[in-house]
């Protein structure tokens, strides 16, 4: 039996790895004659029934993709520019009024804002604050130099007159001015800047501090902060007083009456109510529950429970234990014997059914099924090559009854006839339409010269001639073609520019 195309197409994959495999036989297990038998009619039951659902499958193909290039795709476009066009951009176009909006209502007004928090701080904190130096220091040094250091300036001044005077009196007499000089070295400097400098600083110095911190503080206390704190003293006082009074009178006189005159008694009354209930309970529950069951096991349940106990050993050693044996031997012969005609009724036969028939039957059946498979594949491809042949028959047939005629109709009728009419017929045409454009043009230009020299020549005889001082063109600057220049003293009418020469096109 020839090998199947399974097997031939294994060893010709195995090819130069192992020559020796390609003359080892192929086992018959793979193949068989059933197979082989079938192969061929249901390869060309299946391809008969698979070409038409392979062509219809490649038609729809075929015209999903044109739907999809022709119709789908630009309708795609189309939705997207709508969509772009009458959503996103009026989205945009939204965008940028609420921008604007924003700015408007947020970004100005938090502008104006930050202007006006800019002129308060100015006029609430910049100008107190320059008051405040100009007041507390500038004017405070100022008064310092004038009443302190220039009166200094003046002691010390005085003192190197002094100074002077003594050396020259020194000069008269050594002893005299030893003494003078010593004088006026060691005690006059120091007594005039004790007197003219310390003393009156020191003053200065006292009265400022006082000024500054001593009377605005002891004003604010006298005035402010006394009357203040008593008042406040005496609020708190009285809201003290009121709360405490409200406070006894609203919650701890209610609850100490509510505690010595309800609570206690009742809390009495429940804690001997308890007592008793639980004592009741207690004896009730032994009297009914506890001891009827201990009278019940101890005089009822074990004298009960141990004759039943011994007549149990005795029932169980003399009559259950050989009835249990022989009622066993019996089950275990029943159950062989149920086993075996089981065994003869039931499996034997369903063995020789599986054996000798359903295996069979399967492995038909897989065979069918997987040659059907195969046979599919097969087909399936197979019905594509006839599609695409189909397909390339139809087209060329389209392309030569239909195509080809209307190609040629184009070279060899149309386009002579286009270049005859272009060069004949449409060429002549706009050629004479723009000479005859350029006509009308140039006569138009005449008729607007002619109309404006002559309101120009009635604009001289009616008001005269404009008096209006010539303009020379500047040095090397070329005069503007077409321009009249008026001459200084001669009559000349306003010229317009001169027209613009007329182009032809070219045909």
């Amino acid at each position: 039996m020839a090998p199947g195309p399974k097997a031939a197409s294994a060893v010709s994959r195995r090819g130069p790895e192992s020559p020796v495999r390609h003359a080892e036989p192929v086992p018959h297990a793979e193949e068989g004659c059933l197979a082989v038998a079938i192969r061929l009619p249901v390869r060309i039951v299946v391809l008969v029934l698979v070409v038409p659902v392979r062509m219809a499958w490649d038609l729809l193909t075929a015209g999903g993709r044109l739907l999809r290039d022709r119709l789908l795709r630009p309708l795609g476009r189309g939705l997207s520019w709508l969509g772009h066009t009458l959503i996103v951009r009026p989205l945009a176009a939204l965008g940028r009024g609420l921008a604007w909006l924003g700015r408007v209502l947020v970004l100005l007004p938090l502008q104006a804002l930050g202007r006006a928090l800019a002129w308060s701080g100015r006029t609430l904190v910049v100008a107190p604050l320059s008051w405040l130096l100009r007041t507390l220091i500038v004017a405070p040094l100022c008064w310092l130099s004038a009443r302190v250091l220039i009166p200094l300036g003046r002691g010390l001044a005085r003192c190197g007159r002094g100074l002077l005077t003594a050396l020259a009196a020194a000069a008269a007499g050594i002893g005299t001015g030893i003494g003078r000089l010593a004088r006026a070295l060691f005690v006059l400097p120091w007594v005039a800047l004790w007197r003219y400098a310390l003393v009156p600083f020191g003053h200065a110095l006292a009265r400022l501090g006082h000024l500054l911190c001593v009377v605005p503080l002891r004003w604010l206390y006298r005035s402010l902060l006394t009357p203040f704190g008593h008042a406040l003293i005496h609020t708190l006082r009285s809201l003290g007083r009121a709360g405490a009074w409200l406070l006894r009178t609203l919650l701890v006189l209610p609850l100490a009456w509510l505690y010595a005159q309800v609570l206690t008694p009742l809390g009495r009354g429940l804690r001997w109510c308890g007592r008793a209930l639980v004592t009741g309970a207690g004896w009730l529950l032994k009297a009914v529950l506890v001891r009827p069951w201990s009278g019940l096991w101890r005089y009822v349940v074990l004298p009960v429970a141990g004759a039943l106990g011994a007549a149990a050993g005795w029932l169980w050693d003399t009559v259950l234990t050989p009835l249990g044996r022989g009622l066993g031997s019996a089950a275990g012969a029943v159950v062989r014997g149920l086993g075996l005609l089981l065994r003869w009724i039931l499996v034997v036969p369903f063995l020789a059914l599986w054996r000798w028939v359903l295996a069979p039957v399967a492995r038909f059946c897989v065979v069918v099924l997987l040659e059907i498979g195969d046979a599919l594949g097969h087909a399936w491809r197979v019905a594509g090559r006839i599609s695409r042949a189909v397909g390339r028959l139809l087209g060329r047939l389209l392309r030569l009854l239909f195509v080809e005629p209307v190609r040629w109709a184009y070279r060899a009728v149309l386009t002579p006839a286009g270049h005859f009419v272009r060069d004949a017929v449409w060429r002549p045409a706009v050629r004479t339409v723009r000479q005859a454009r350029a006509g009308v043009r140039e006569a138009l230009t005449a008729a607007r010269q002619s109309a404006r020299q002559a309101r120009a020549e009635v604009r001289r005889l009616l008001f005269g001639a404009p008096r209006t001082p010539a303009v020379e063109p500047a040095a090397g600057a070329p005069a503007e073609p077409g321009l009249a220049m008026p001459l200084p003293g001669a009559d000349s009418a306003v010229r317009d520019p001169a027209p613009e020469p007329v182009r032809f096109d070219k045909a």
